[in-house]
């Protein structure tokens, strides 16, 4: 042991793992002359690591622990070099935790130490949520005005140690695990405060125990509430946790979710025009294995959305938030047999920075766009290139068709009522009711370098005899950050080597940007592709055009097929919960050999 300091670097890495793990053991109680002292000789982060690793530590015993921990953090060296981060986050990974976050010190020690394993942070976390889930379940059965407290207290401790750790530079995996741990611990103290308030006999309804109050109709506040939280996301505008009170079940509970869910996005809106939400829809599952019942929180989340100004949240909230977790509720209990909703803890609501599309300034066109001299683009200086490109559509010129002198000003021949510049996709509908004008939309994705596929991204409901193709360009298309419209003189010119090399004349559907040889057939076409199409089609490759059976191993007929079923007996667990325990009462099954 005492030649470790003799090596240097990977030799001495080779020696630590070479070395006993009973003399390292032996040594590392003599904190003055043992393992530590040796740390210093190394100059070698991964040989003092290597040798962290192989320390041995009594998971129960949280003083001795602590005893290293504080010897380690005392020299500068060693926090400097990491060594102190390394070590706690080693014991932290040995240790009981339910002993270690329960002492003050060692909470105190941790932030110090400032540990940098996010995974062990995580997992921290995640244990604390549940120390503090068991504390509620014991204080709902028997009620103590010092277990309330306590509970308060480790709630407020807790929060404050995510905040301080979301702080850090963490991955997105990490960043969403804090925040729901967030989110459960700022529900859990609801929870305690509501056992707080009956136990001094005040009602829940309107803090009062008379009975005017304690008579008034509940309402959706009084079942859920609204909690604001801090996100570790800097493109959130709020994140906020709704905590549910008395819901047993998860559909009752969204739609009391909805009412509060309005009045906050309302808010929102008045200084965003438009933003994007996404929804956390945290439960807790048991499932019985032998004579344990686990319990478990799971997670269900949905897509991000837009919410613009006119949007109907009602519809929004049910086609984007209630309809999504109830299918994933139903898939997940129907797909991981054994798992039952025991409880429904909250719902995560995450308000995002959104931008929609704006055409604005004048951009110029990619050059091979511009080679085939099927766009119009009008070279504006102000936000409007939506209004010009229209008018340069309905007053067509043969000389200069860039500039702006040649047609008249906008705001003399448009109806722009309600219409604000740089012009949304959402006001399109309204332009188009009042100018008496039909208008396509299309976009430049591009496919490789300085190549593009053209792309609808917004159709007319109804095909007018004036009618406008225009075309959103942006000034980057590896980032997108400006847009501007032009009008599209030549659609076939635009689209046509996309479609087919052939060079003879194509008649294209500007809806679906399908081609047909003759104009008859294009006609007919364009008569069901109104009701049925509102994206444009993409045909296979030439590299991909076949298509053919490859899965031969799925016509072996198996060897042999064994048919099993299992019935159970029902039995409610406790009178508070809707759920049973299944007890196995009997079990068959049927062996079928292929070559019998």
């Amino acid at each position: 042991m005492t030649n470790i300091r003799l090596f240097r670097g990977k030799e001495a890495v080779k020696e630590i793992k070479r070395l006993k793990i009973d003399d390292v053991f032996l040594y590392q109680w003599y904190i003055d002359q043992g393992v530590y002292c040796y740390i210093r000789y190394l100059n070698s982060k991964p040989a003092a690591f290597a040798l962290i690793s192989r320390m041995n530590f009594d998971p129960l015993d949280i003083h001795k622990n602590l005893k290293m921990l504080n010897y380690v953090y005392t020299l500068p060296e060693y926090r400097r070099r990491g060594y102190a981060a390394e070590l706690v986050t080693h014991i932290i990974g040995v240790t009981e935790f339910s002993a270690f976050c329960s002492n003050e010190e060692s909470e105190k020690l941790f932030e110090k130490c400032n540990c940098t394993n996010h995974g062990i942070t995580c997992k921290m976390f995640t244990d604390l949520v549940k120390q503090i889930a068991s504390i509620l379940s014991v204080l709902r059965t028997k009620y103590s005005g010092k277990t309330v407290r306590q509970g308060i207290i480790k709630c407020d401790k807790a929060r404050r140690r995510i905040q301080d750790s979301m702080r850090r530079s963490l991955s997105i995996g990490e960043r969403q695990h804090l925040e729901a741990c967030l989110r459960n611990i700022k529900s859990m103290r609801k929870h305690f405060k509501l056992e707080q308030r009956r136990g001094l006999g005040i009602s829940l309804n309107k803090g009062t125990s008379t009975s005017a109050f304690s008579n008034r109709k509940e309402t959706a506040k009084d079942r859920v509430h609204w909690d604001d939280s801090i996100s570790a996301f800097s493109n959130r505008i709020r994140t906020g946790v709704i905590t549910n009170l008395k819901h047993k079940d998860p559909g009752n509970f969204l739609m009391d979710c909805k009412t509060i869910f309005k009045s906050r996005i309302h808010n929102a809106l008045k200084q965003d025009e438009a933003v994007k939400i996404n929804a956390i829809f945290c439960g807790e599952f048991v499932i019985t294995q032998g004579e344990k019942m686990l319990n478990e929180y799971k997670y269900f989340t949905t897509s991000n959305a837009a919410i613009y100004r006119d949007t109907n949240i009602d519809e929004w909230f049910k086609e984007k938030v209630e309809k999504p977790i109830m299918k994933k509720l139903s898939e997940f209990q129907e797909r991981d047999s054994g798992w039952g909703l025991s409880a429904v803890v909250n719902l995560g609501v995450n308000i995002n920075k959104f931008t929609p599309q704006l055409g604005s300034s004048y951009i110029e066109l990619p050059v091979l766009i511009k080679r085939k001299e099927a766009c119009i683009n009008v070279k504006n200086d102000d936000n409007a290139c939506f209004a010009w490109a229209v008018v340069s559509a309905l007053y067509p010129v043969d000389k200069h068709p860039q500039r702006i002198s040649k047609y008249p000003h906008y705001s003399s021949v448009l109806k722009l009522k309600g219409i604000q510049f740089p012009m949304t996709m959402r006001q399109i509908p309204n332009f188009e009711k009042q100018n008496n004008i039909s208008i396509n939309v299309y976009i430049l994705k591009k496919e490789k370098k300085d190549q593009f596929n053209t792309l609808p991204t917004y159709l007319t409901k109804e095909k007018r005899d004036k009618h406008v193709n225009l075309l959103l360009v942006q000034d980057c298309y590896e980032q997108s950050t400006k847009f501007h419209y032009v009008w599209i003189k030549n659609l076939s010119r635009l689209v046509s080597k996309q479609l087919s090399k052939e060079k003879r004349q194509k008649y294209i559907c500007d809806r679906c940007l399908h081609f047909y040889r003759s104009e008859d057939k294009l006609h007919k076409h364009i008569k069901d592709c109104i009701q049925k199409n509102d994206t444009a089609i993409k045909m296979p490759t030439e590299e991909k055009k076949m298509l053919k059976f490859k899965n031969f191993k799925n016509k072996i007929k198996a060897p042999f097929v064994v048919y099993a079923d299992l019935e159970s007996v029902l039995k409610p667990s406790t009178k508070k919960t809707a759920y049973q325990q299944h007890i196995p009462a009997a079990v068959g099954y049927y062996f079928k050999c292929s070559y019998d």
